[in-house]
């Protein structure tokens, strides 16, 4: 029998923009920071992608399309993963050689998330300053300062308080183990910020683990912060109860700094 020198053709399959859904009085907000696509096709992985992009698949007929939301962990961009709270997006397209097929994939919160904490400060303020030397912390209603809705949450460094040091007013329980927890935040500042948990044994005392600083982004960003490797190990030390910390303070360089946070988010994953 002879060889075949026909090449086969792919289908292309056209990731254009990835959309969040939420229930916002539940759920709170929307916004997302989704940058690539894991992709499935008919349950076996083909690949990462960045979005938007097109994806050559080698598959005719009727096939089962999965997408997985891509986020950077901790903000590293060496460190993507595919975000654990957001459910898979899945839809059958029928793929025909060299045709495109256009796809926004829409991810949802998966129902066993467990929404700790939501904070886009329209009604009340999750966070208290901590201690009494840092600058003072405010609910900014400035439109043209605020990311969604009507309010967030602001500090004001300059030559007479350069640092600040806000916590959450409630403690939260958290699971522990394998079962994630993450911080989400959507923020802007002029300067790096320190994020922080805290874990309170049952004689109330605090133990703090820092979990990375934040880089100056001069506009609106939204970052995942994964906390589950520290709450198991502050877990295995009989810790109960979490708080979030949020630190900074100007360089030598600068007068004054100014740092914004709206649609804060403490979620687990619930078993």
């Amino acid at each position: 029998m002879g060889c075949s020198d026909t090449i086969p053709q792919p289908a292309l399959l056209h990731i254009e923009a990835a959309l969040v859904s939420t229930d916002q009085n539940f759920q709170g907000s929307n916004s997302h920071n989704v940058q690539t696509a894991w992709v499935y096709v008919n349950d076996n992985p083909i690949g990462v992608y960045e979005i938007p992009n097109v994806i050559p698949v080698l598959t005719e007929g009727l096939t089962k399309i999965t997408v997985r939301a891509g986020v950077m962990n901790n903000g590293i961009s060496e460190t993507r993963t595919a975000y654990p709270f957001y459910s898979p997006y899945v839809h059958e397209v029928f793929l025909n050689p060299l045709e495109t097929t256009n796809l926004v994939p829409a991810f949802y919160y998966k129902e066993n998330t467990n929404f700790k904490m939501i904070a886009d400060f329209e009604v009340s303020n999750a966070f208290e300053e901590n201690g009494n030397e840092s600058a003072l912390l405010n609910v900014v209603t400035n439109n043209d300062l605020v990311f969604e809705g009507n309010r967030c949450l602001g500090v004001k460094l300059d030559n007479v308080y350069n640092t600040f040091d806000i916590i959450t007013l409630d403690q939260y329980n958290l699971p522990g183990g394998l079962q994630e927890s993450y911080v989400e935040m959507n923020y802007k500042c002029s300067g790096d910020f320190q994020v922080l948990l805290k874990g309170l044994d049952n004689t109330n005392t605090g133990f703090l683990v820092p979990m990375l600083w934040v880089s100056t982004k001069p506009n609106w960003h939204k970052i995942y912060i994964e906390l589950t490797e520290a709450v198991a190990q502050l877990q295995n030390e009989n810790i109960g109860y979490f708080q979030i910390v949020i630190r900074g303070e100007l360089t030598e360089n600068q007068s004054e700094g100014e740092y914004y946070w709206d649609n804060i988010k403490l979620l687990s994953i619930e078993q």
